[in-house]
């Protein structure tokens, strides 16, 4: 023993200290109070030679109270000799004499281990049941994992149980599968160094999510800010979106939907008085809301993207959302190569950790393993410690880990979900960058509204409304001004019939040009003064209060001479006439009188691809919260009405309701995709999609 109290705690005495250590083998027995026996024991390594070989061994019963010589039922085994005339002890494994001269030699203790396992098959004997199992695979398949756990628990509430790997559980004697109760937990924070097999838990838990259940049960979202090994997911019916980490905007749209997800769950559970997902399933008996998996590797690089003063907010907003999604299910499944990186706010909404290979034993008990485990820890890739001391090797999808074979085995479960067919989860909403006008869903026609394109995230329709106020189109040349103009004033046709005159003030190039629907047009400044004459002639005298005309000026920097720009500022102020202008936003910024200072006041319009935010509040007198690295292609801008502003894709006319040719209009000619002049259906069809969704 090492020391003399380990020995006396064993045996008594501190004679088996004194031991000296060459002395291999020498021990003491305790065989009664008094009786201290000292022995050698017997070396079971010893070489097996020739000559003892060919000796039989003789198979007693074995106990306390047996005498093996006078036992009659005791047995007697002998090698069998092969055709070299050598005995079969161990093949290929006997000593030099036996084998040519090449392997190890049989040593006595083998001899005796086959003897034993010859005599159990000789007499029929059943195998013995095993005080351990096999260690864990470095290479566990999902299917094994399964297997493990029972089928009503995953599929009487999908998506609530993750799927991790496998642990010993030796009081059992059995090895079970190592889960995460989302419900309970919230989600999982998963930490550990490069190649440690932090991807492969992400692959597998969501292979395992979709295995429980449809896109109607379980939906799936990634945030790849690591390796862009989640790629493989997107395929999976029940996956919903697998986002990079250089698309800052996708990924700030994607915290949006959830934002307003979770708003949504919470008013349903509040009315139904349940008080999470699974309570509100059991009473209602059908799924009510998928579950959402969020699944983000590598959080460091997300931090990194969003920690600047213009996009922090982000950060926020997706700590808050795994604080608030435990109870509605959305959870949140994060990777990062260290704890230090993951913010506390996060850490303590998050109540599952899994700790896999760390660089130093430190970083392992940070982490919550004990010392002494972490110490001795000597991780293969993917083995770890789920919620601190249970040791779990991480399932694989397949028995292939490597990124093809991970890649490979996806596939095919994704044909098998397909073969039997599940449904493809809706994808992330995102606006189209041209919508025809064909796609816009049909509003309630009142009086001097015009539907004039989508909005972003709901895809719903946005509707120009001039019954109270003016209405103003800014934007830099080839941003879409005159093709949202022709937009408002086809609209405008259709729900104000004839008993509302449109009039244009416009140059020659203008698009306005080649539309049928005007009562009095100009597209020259010789002709402009006419047509206000004209209109302010049609006003004086009557004491109506409805609107009897809509004038369209493209653009306003073209409106020169007294004879224009005087009745135009009699016009501006006229209830019974409405306006839409198209100009630029500086020279609406910079308009403090005159006809245009009206408008400027007004703050009703849109503002077609702004470069900052500030252009925005210049304009429109509001400072909308962008999401970062938003595209502004022609046509998308902001539109404001009632103080309130939505992000929206203005819709470019159909081909059947313009006039003009395709050598008419410059704009069209220039080959820009804006004003190109065929729908598409298959954005109308994406458009009707999202509709139904929402409503």
């Amino acid at each position: 023993m090492l020391s003399q109290s380990d020995s006396n705690n064993i045996v008594g005495t501190k004679d088996a200290a004194e031991i000296p250590v060459p002395l291999r083998g020498r021990a003491y027995a305790r065989t009664g109070p008094r009786a201290l026996v000292p022995f050698q024991c017997a070396w079971s390594g010893a070489p097996f030679t020739t000559e003892q070989q060919m000796r039989s061994v003789g198979v007693h019963p074995f106990g306390f109270l047996a005498n093996a010589a006078d036992d009659d039922t005791a047995e007697t085994f002998a090698p069998t000799p092969d055709r070299s005339g050598h005995s079969n002890w161990r093949s290929g494994t006997g000593s030099s004499d036996q084998n040519g001269g090449g392997g190890e030699p049989v040593t006595q203790l083998e001899v005796l281990v086959d003897v034993c396992a010859e005599a159990a098959r000789a007499m029929a004997l059943p195998l013995v049941r095993r005080p351990w199992l096999e260690p864990l695979a470095e290479v566990l398949p999902l299917d094994d994992v399964i297997r493990r756990v029972p089928a009503q628990q995953l599929t009487q509430d999908p998506g609530r149980i993750a799927l991790v790997g496998m642990y010993d559980d030796p009081e059992n004697q059995a090895q079970q599968a190592a889960v995460v109760d989302l419900e309970v937990t919230g989600g999982l924070v998963v930490v550990g160094s490069g190649g440690s097999g932090k991807s492969t838990l992400l692959r597998s838990l969501a292979v395992g999510l979709a295995r429980q259940g449809g896109a109607n049960a379980v939906q799936i979202y990634a945030l790849d800010f690591a390796s862009r090994s989640l790629d493989q997911l997107a395929d999976l019916p029940q996956c919903a979106g697998v986002i990079a980490g250089d698309e800052a905007e996708r990924t700030t749209r994607l915290l949006t939907v959830l934002e307003e997800e979770i708003a949504q769950r919470r008013t349903a559970l509040a009315d139904a008085r349940a008080e999470n997902l699974g309570a509100l399933r059991r009473q209602t008996g059908n799924p009510c809301f998928p579950r959402i998996v969020l699944l983000l590797d590598g959080y460091s690089g997300f931090h990194s993207t969003f920690d600047r003063t213009d996009r922090f907010r982000w950060i926020t907003r997706f700590q808050q959302i795994v604080s608030a999604g435990r109870q509605v299910g959305v959870h949140v499944v994060l990777t990062n190569d260290r704890r230090l990186g993951i913010p506390a706010a996060l850490l303590s909404a998050i109540g599952a950790r899994m700790a896999l290979r760390m660089s130093t034993p430190e970083e392992l008990s940070q982490l919550g393993v004990p010392s002494k485990v972490a110490k001795d820890a000597d991780l293969p890739n993917g083995r770890g410690f789920l919620h601190g001391s249970t040791e779990v090797q991480v399932a694989c999808v397949g028995t292939d880990p490597s990124a093809l074979g991970q890649s490979q085995a996806i596939g095919q479960v994704v044909e098998r979900l397909r073969a039997v067919g599940t449904p493809q989860a809706s994808q992330l909403p995102e606006l189209p960058a041209t919508v025809p006008a064909t796609a816009l869903a049909p509003t309630v026609a009142e009086r001097l509204t015009a539907p004039l394109g989508l909005v972003d995230m709901s895809l719903a329709t946005v509707t120009a409304d001039l019954r109270r106020q003016n209405m103003v189109v800014l934007g830099p040349p080839q941003s879409g001004k005159s093709t949202a103009m022709v937009t408002i004033a086809q609209g405008l046709r259709a729900t104000c019939g004839p008993d509302v005159q449109l009039c244009v003030l416009a140059s020659a190039t203008s698009p306005l040009r080649d539309l049928d629907v005007w009562d009095d047009a100009a597209f020259t400044h010789d002709d402009h003064a006419g047509v206000v004459e004209r209109l302010a002639g049609m006003l004086v005298g009557d004491a109506g209060r409805d609107v009897r005309a809509v004038l369209f000026v493209d653009a306003a920097e073209d409106m020169e001479g007294n004879d224009v720009v005087k009745p135009l500022e009699a016009l501006a102020k006229n209830d019974r006439v409405r306006m839409v202008v198209a100009t630029e936003a500086p020279l609406l910024s910079k308009a403090y009188t005159g006809w245009l200072s009206h408008f400027r006041r007004n703050r009703t319009g849109v503002l077609l691809q702004p470069e900052t935010k500030n252009d925005v509040e210049t304009g429109l007198g509001i400072k909308p919260d962008l999401r970062p690295d938003q595209e502004f292609p022609p046509g998308r801008g902001i539109f404001v009405a009632n103080r309130r502003w939505q992000l929206v894709q203005v819709a470019q006319p159909a081909p059947a309701d313009r006039l003009h040719t395709e050598g008419t209009d410059p704009l069209r000619t220039a080959g820009h995709p804006w004003h190109a002049s065929s729908p598409s259906t298959n954005l109308t069809n994406h458009v009707e999609q999202w509709r139904n969704i929402n409503e």
